[in-house]
């Protein structure tokens, strides 16, 4: 898969829900190796210009697809 096919994908979490779309890729050059994407907010007001981006690094992501999907987070007390 090439960065460019991420562009626009479905991010979700592990129960499925939305949660953005892939906007870009996080590059290492010297390693020549993708190391997260940038997330851009899947609400509202990212479909008016206006959504947060953040960067997801590659260790948070369970697999990719049709949709990227996130790592299931265990909550600590």
């Amino acid at each position: 898969m090439h960065a460019k096919d991420l562009s626009g994908k479905d991010i979700v979490d592990s129960n499925g829900d939305k949660i953005g779309v892939v906007d870009d890729v996080e590059i290492d050059v010297m390693n020549k190796s993708v190391t997260g994407i940038i997330a851009k907010e899947g609400s509202l007001s990212s479909k008016l210009g206006m959504g947060e981006e953040r960067m997801i690094s590659m260790d948070m992501i369970d697999a990719i697809g049709d949709k990227v999907v996130l790592r299931r987070m265990e909550r600590r007390m």
